[in-house]
């Protein structure tokens, strides 16, 4: 068994576009800053020098880095997902909704932190837990507008989806999980297509009247668990 005090620092990604949430998500960083460090996607457009200024401030260890403003929060993490160099990260984002963002942010960012941490990294060899996010957000039977998106995408990352089809998968993308399994999806060979195809899909994000693949993406974060033969979670 792993110990938590003999693994390096565990990143959390945040796509930080809602700036006035900030003291919210350095109050908890701060907190943690002795396991995590932020890696902090900025959107271009925005004015972000105080943000960058209290990372500086406050970790020694810390990435910062600017987007525009396509596919919400999941265009910004597949660019930062590929600088994990650890083996977990955790990944939230500065959702408007209070109820929301606070209820998922606060299962990974939390007093479940610890637990969180030795639930992945205890017996790594033998562990199946691939995904930990909140219980009450994750969901299956749930492809709604967006089923014929999701079959293009599987088809690019090179996935069954006759065997991934309508799996669990963490609503509101917030959730800690192991790099190695995204990165094998998201790579130099899917990347291109998958971001021409986010690319047009800008500001607020909606799959009421027809399907995205922006939310398409969110429910594949969760397939490709499943793809793996992993099981997603939910805190203890």
């Amino acid at each position: 068994m792993m110990h938590i005090n003999k693994i390096k620092k565990i990143p959390v990604i945040i796509w930080m576009y809602h700036t006035n949430l900030w003291n919210e998500f350095l109050e908890l960083l701060i907190k943690n800053k002795n396991y995590v460090y932020p890696v902090v996607g900025l959107h271009k457009d925005h004015d972000n020098e105080i943000i960058v200024k209290s990372i500086k401030e406050n970790f020694d260890e810390f990435d910062i880095d600017y987007y525009d403003n396509y596919g919400k929060d999941i265009g910004p993490f597949l660019f930062q997902i590929q600088k994990i160099e650890s083996p977990f990260f955790i990944k939230i984002h500065s959702k408007k909704c209070n109820y929301w963002r606070r209820l998922l942010v606060n299962d990974l960012l939390g007093d479940v932190l610890f637990s969180n941490i030795k639930t992945l990294i205890s017996d790594v060899k033998n562990n199946d837990i691939g995904l930990i996010a909140n219980g009450m957000f994750t969901t299956s039977n749930n492809e709604y507008t967006n089923k014929e998106n999701i079959k293009q995408i599987c088809n690019i990352i090179n996935i069954d989806y006759k065997k991934i089809k309508n799996g669990r998968f963490p609503c509101g993308t917030m959730f800690m999980s192991r790099t190695y399994i995204f990165k094998k999806y998201f790579n130099c060979d899917t990347m291109p297509e998958i971001i021409k195809l986010i690319k047009n899909e800008t500001g607020d994000v909606k799959d009421k009247a027809f399907g995205t693949f922006t939310h398409a993406l969110e429910r594949i974060f969760g397939y490709i668990i499943t793809n793996e033969g992993m099981k997603i979670t939910s805190p203890n």
